[in-house]
């Protein structure tokens, strides 16, 4: 998590004006603290990571490996699909 005031003390205002059009999480949704879009993709994908290992039955496992193009494809396309899968 980002706080603004933080980059703020570090970096110019163009950069921080910059930084802002890339909020993942306003500060009001992400408990007082802003959440960078890259940082809020990483959580999504780490989400995603854990539902393939964890609860996706293995006949999904082998149903997006050949929509991907072989085995051990699924999982990188379910973890990096748009919306984390």
């Amino acid at each position: 998590m980002v706080d603004v005031r933080e980059l703020s003390e570090r970096y110019e205002p163009f950069v921080v004006r910059a930084l802002e059009t890339l909020w993942g999480k306003s500060r009001e949704r992400a408990g007082g603290t802003t959440n960078l879009l890259l940082a809020h993709l990483l959580d999504t994908a780490a989400v995603a990571e854990l539902l393939w290992d964890g609860f996706l039955a293995r006949a999904t496992w082998s149903a997006l490996d050949g929509v991907a193009g072989g085995p051990a494809r699924g999982r990188r396309l379910f973890v990096w699909l748009p919306g984390g899968g």
